[in-house]
């Protein structure tokens, strides 16, 4: 944030402090989902990807966060993703240990401000 503003019962915000102390901060375009991926298994390593479809909204490649769902069950998984367009994006996922059991994960994408993923 640019700067901290003291709210009082009555005062007026005007456009500026609006912006610097409400509006940094909040991203310009945010979707969250979760997604199932089916696994081929391998030794040491089953492996898998999918693609999630369907974006709307974003005006560049987002940044894409991932994280495993707590029903995992034992085993090392990991997994990456590849923005491929403003609307979609593949998530790679890699289990350690033969299996062809899907494994979920949850995911966010982000865009900080309407030009750029990355924000200022």
């Amino acid at each position: 944030m640019s700067g901290r503003f003291t709210f009082t019962a009555g005062n007026t915000l005007n456009a500026a402090q609006l912006n610097t102390n409400v509006m940094d901060g909040i991203v310009f375009k945010e979707q969250v989902g979760t997604l199932t991926v089916n696994m081929t298994s391998g030794s040491p390593w089953s492996t898998g990807s999918s693609n999630v479809t369907g974006l709307t909204g974003f005006t560049v490649e987002p940044y894409i966060f991932i994280t495993g769902s707590s029903n995992q069950g034992t085993g090392l998984v990991a997994a990456h993703a590849f923005a491929t367009s403003t609307s979609a994006f593949t998530i790679y996922a890699f289990f350690y240990g033969s299996s062809t059991a899907g494994r979920v994960f949850r995911w966010r994408a982000v865009q900080a401000t309407p030009s750029a993923a990355a924000g200022s």
